[in-house]
């Protein structure tokens, strides 16, 4: 009988930081402009994408995703409702971004 290899252990998003942290580095942002006020194409699409892991990710309430985002939790709430009203058109671009934040939350945190 051989033995079991130990399971492999990845890294898991696990609170709000995890998030901004992959998000952040997959778009080569730092935390202040994700928190800014400027509201490019660029920047929304990246703090959207952070809203919508800590929602679905982590099942945090808008005030608790606006707190690490800069944003009140009215912001937030727009923020998701457009992420929702839009979802089926958006479901493949947004699904490789959710990929893509966790392969880089997993690359930074080996």
């Amino acid at each position: 009988m051989s033995a079991k290899k130990p399971a492999m252990q990845v890294a898991e998003i696990r609170s709000a930081d995890d998030v901004v942290r992959a998000v952040t580095a997959l778009y080569g942002l730092n935390k202040g402009a994700l928190r800014g006020p400027l509201r490019t194409r660029f920047l929304v699409k990246a703090r959207r994408l952070a809203a919508v892991i800590m929602k679905r990710s982590l099942n945090m309430s808008m005030a608790e995703i606006g707190k690490p985002l800069g944003r009140a939790g009215s912001t937030v709430y727009g923020m998701l409702e457009g992420y929702y009203d839009d979802e089926q058109a958006r479901r493949v671009d947004y699904q490789q971004d959710f990929l893509a934040v966790y392969g880089e939350f997993r690359r930074i945190n080996p």
